[in-house]
């Protein structure tokens, strides 16, 4: 591995918020949920496990085609460029 590998890894790398609000059985069976995003108001609803794997893969699909997360991160989310947000 080249010395700077890890770091250009490390520099191409953005960190983001998101929350999952889910309604599970007692058996540990999703039944449906969302997922939300804090800086933008985003949301994607799904129903099932399986649901929510596909929710998890649009948005990280919509996640890596965004230049950022947001316009305005939330307290404490990363800027590669930036740094930790105080």
């Amino acid at each position: 591995m080249e010395n700077g590998s890890g770091q250009e890894r490390l520099a191409a790398t953005r960190e983001c918020v998101i929350v999952f609000r889910l309604v599970v059985e007692t058996t540990g069976h999703v039944l449906y949920g969302e997922i939300l995003e804090p800086p933008t108001n985003g949301r994607h609803r799904f129903v099932g496990t399986i649901g929510l794997i596909e929710a998890v893969r649009e948005w990280l699909h919509e996640a890596i085609s965004q230049p950022d997360c947001s316009d305005d991160p939330s307290p404490g989310v990363a800027d590669t460029e930036h740094g930790p947000v105080d």
